[in-house]
């Protein structure tokens, strides 16, 4: 009898791309090595010719001024490095089609080491789906570069990753998830880059200093703060998508007046029927194709055994709702596991007390009670530790140790938990770190205001899932400047344009250790796809784990979460790095015991 060869329907592969940012030093070929006595133990050096700076000097160009130019050079030794070890590159991205690496100079980039002169470069890698082989090539283009040049990560550089469908919109369901997730998780996940990241000013916290986290809701973001523009955004393109619909792809080709009225018809209370709309213009059929919601069993299904008197809805029969430009959308019914969510979420935060109660002793998760003006001078009562005493030992002595771990992974654990960070206002967390960024062209004074609390996991995921749009999530957790988080690619702005529709990881610092960058890598791909497809009682459960840990009920770390999360191989791996930089991060440990 022969083997069972069937295969099961599964979720497609994420896909992914990373920008990595590094210093490379160089020199022109006249110029003394600094580190001449220790050279057989380092990488070459790159060297340029010198005739070349003779030759700008001859045309009038100051000194520094042929060193500036000489990036084009430093670029192309790398480009051509890479190349020869069989990775394509370009210099410029809008002559590849994300098949190549992107190989470009970064001006945000600097060192002022006077030993070198420094380039500051970016690598963009291609658009890849998630494989062992793609992930591998991070590693392996690290490597590279950092064996034959010395290259540098200093605290102006980045690793960030970007997390996509292709060139899919991923769905309102999927965002809430995602974003729901990392917002709830967000404190624990910076364990895994150094303190002073959460002051970058290019990666701010989406939890701490967003208006999501100052006590804002869906309904304070205004329609007429973008004229002109929203309509097809919140009520059309970053609205939910069921079961059976056609792809998102396929909206933001049609976005018509009989469009959108068709897709409105479906949102209205009491309707649940796919949208369908059949249109001889359209160039591709309206029912979901197989690369996209076949594979794809997150959003809910729905019985369509009367499609024919609702479930398929003509242009014809499109209302007009009258809603004009300065109009707040309804929410619509969202896909069965949303609707779930946010029942045990809601049901969450009666029980534990973290709503009215909450409003009516300290006023609102925020500086002041109307959300209008929550830079109000006047902030909450001092947020208590977040450790309570008698819950578990911790490294000085105190507490009593007898209540155990919510979570205890299925992969044995080999070091302590990781203590959760406790929530400090702007006052007390900056004071002592200006010092430390006196070489950087920001400093926190130029970061966006802090919360002056915490407004807690479940409150947060409530409103993100309120929202009926994912525009509105944008929203809600945008700084301005690029957040650790950052969703700008569906921005109601961003809907027109071509880029990458992605999340964007910011908060990773850069690094020259290819083993890290692809672990990183895949912890965000990894997350990305948990938040997405976990079953809802895996997903609460988690959610529920980061409460209790925020709240000092039980320890669970960033290790718990990617344990619980199944990424087991990668929880491994950060175990060594969170003892590695223990010291140097000044990392909290609970107990000596895991």
């Amino acid at each position: 009898m022969s083997a069972d060869t069937s295969t099961f329907p599964e979720p497609r592969a994420r896909t992914f791309g990373v920008e990595l940012e590094v210093m490379v030093p160089w020199l022109w070929e006249d110029e003394p090595d600094p580190h001449q006595d220790i050279a057989d133990q380092l990488p070459p050096l790159m060297r340029l010719p010198k005739a070349d700076r003779e030759f700008d000097i001859r045309r009038g160009l100051a000194p520094s001024g042929a060193a500036w130019r000489a990036s084009p050079t430093v670029l192309n030794i790398l480009r051509t490095t890479l190349d020869n070890q069989g990775l394509p590159t370009n210099l410029r991205a809008r002559d590849t089609k994300m098949e190549e690496w992107i190989v470009k100079t970064d001006s945000s980039l600097y060192n002022h080491d006077t030993d070198y002169r420094w380039c500051g470069v970016e690598f963009n890698s291609p658009a890849e789906r998630a494989t062992p082989a793609s992930f591998k090539a991070i590693r392996h283009m690290l490597n590279i570069l950092s064996s034959k040049f010395r290259i540098l990560a200093n605290n102006t550089c980045g690793l960030h990753v970007h997390v996509g469908d292709g060139d899919e919109l991923m769905p309102l369901e999927h965002m809430r998830r995602m974003m729901g997730l990392f917002f709830a998780a967000d404190p624990i996940i910076a364990a895994l880059h150094p303190p002073d990241r959460r002051l970058n000013y290019h990666s701010q916290s989406i939890r701490e200093r967003t208006d999501l986290a100052y006590g804002r809701k869906a309904n304070h973001v205004k329609m007429s703060d973008h004229p002109g523009r929203l309509k097809p955004c919140i009520q059309y393109l970053g609205a939910g998508h069921r079961h059976g619909e056609s792809t998102m792809r396929w909206r933001e080709k049609n976005q018509e007046e009989k469009h959108i009225g068709s897709f409105e018809a479906t949102r209205e209370p009491g309707h649940y029927e796919p949208f369908f709309i059949e249109d001889d213009d359209t160039t591709e059929n309206s029912k979901a194709d197989d690369d996209s919601n076949g594979s794809d069993d997150s959003n809910g299904s729905h019985d369509s055994d009367d499609s024919d008197d609702k479930g398929m809805t003509r242009h014809g029969d499109a209302k007009d709702k009258g809603k004009g430009q300065d109009a707040e959308p309804d929410k619509s019914p969202g896909s069965n596991e949303d609707l779930e969510i946010e029942a045990r979420v809601n049901r969450r935060l009666i029980d534990s007390n973290l709503s009215k109660q909450a409003d009516a002793t300290n006023g609102t998760n925020g500086p002041g009670n109307d959300p209008e003006s929550i830079y109000n001078a006047n902030p909450p009562r001092e947020r208590q530790s977040q450790v309570r005493p008698g819950t578990y030992k911790l490294p000085d002595g105190s507490g009593d140790g007898d209540v155990k771990p919510l979570y205890t992974s299925a992969r044995e654990r080999t070091i302590p938990r990781v203590a959760y960070p406790k929530f400090t206002s702007d006052i007390d967390a900056t004071k002592d770190d200006d010092k430390e960024n006196e070489s950087d062209d920001w400093d926190s004074q130029d970061l966006s205001r802090k919360a002056y609390r915490d407004i807690g996991v479940f409150r947060g995921v409530e409103v993100i899932f309120d929202c009926p749009s994912s525009c509105v999530i944008y929203a809600l957790t945008d700084l301005g400047e690029r957040p650790n988080y950052n969703i700008a690619a569906y921005s109601c702005l961003s809907y027109k344009d071509k880029r990458p529709r992605t999340i964007e990881f910011r908060e990773g610092a850069g690094t020259t250790s290819g083993p890290w960058a692809e672990i990183w890598a895949r912890i965000c791909v990894g997350l990305t796809h948990f938040a997405i497809h976990a079953p809802v009682i895996d997903y609460l459960s988690v959610l529920d784990n980061l409460h209790r840990a925020a709240a000092g009920e039980t320890p669970y770390d960033v290790v718990d979460l990617l344990d619980q999360a199944g990424l087991f191989a990668e929880a491994a791996f950060v175990e060594g790095r969170l003892m590695e930089y223990k010291t140097e991060w000044n990392l909290n440990f609970l107990s000596d015991n895991p």
